[in-house]
């Protein structure tokens, strides 16, 4: 890997500057973290925990474009335990919200977009008590978010 691709990588789901870089959740049963490559983003939820695990305000013409990302390992039977919103950080509304799939995926866009003047992406997590924990990588194969 070459000097400028790894700065790249190391840019990539920055979190020195919330909300215009990421907030990452540190907390022990609620984590984000990026991977030792820089290029994704990992998310944790153990067992009876929840709440936001990631967060950053975009522009309002990348939600409208569509957000892409490659997602892996939300649990079979569990697919509603991570999921994508979409708030408006001026007023803390929610104005999309749709559970992460594995694979890749194109989320929100046009009419989502819309609805916000300074668009916030969280990326949300819960596990029942008693149940496993979660644990899921997220990729943004565009750049367009990390």
């Amino acid at each position: 890997m070459t000097a400028k691709a790894t700065a790249a990588s190391q840019a990539r789901w920055a979190d020195d500057f919330p909300p215009f870089d990421w907030f990452l959740s540190d907390q022990p049963g609620l984590r984000a973290q990026t991977d030792p490559a820089g290029e994704a983003l990992e998310l944790f939820v153990r067992g009876g925990n929840g709440g936001v695990l990631a967060r950053r305000i975009v522009p309002a013409d990348v939600v409208a474009a569509g957000i892409a990302l490659q997602v892996d390992g939300v649990p079979e039977n569990r697919e509603d335990s991570v999921q994508l919103a979409i708030t408006c950080a001026e007023n803390g509304r929610t104005a999309y919200e749709v559970p992460l799939r594995n694979g890749l995926v194109t989320y929100a866009g046009g009419a989502a977009a819309a609805r916000c003047r300074f668009p916030q992406i969280e990326l949300r997590g819960r596990s029942y008590t008693g149940e496993q924990a979660v644990r899921v990588s997220v990729t943004d194969p565009r750049g367009a978010i990390s």
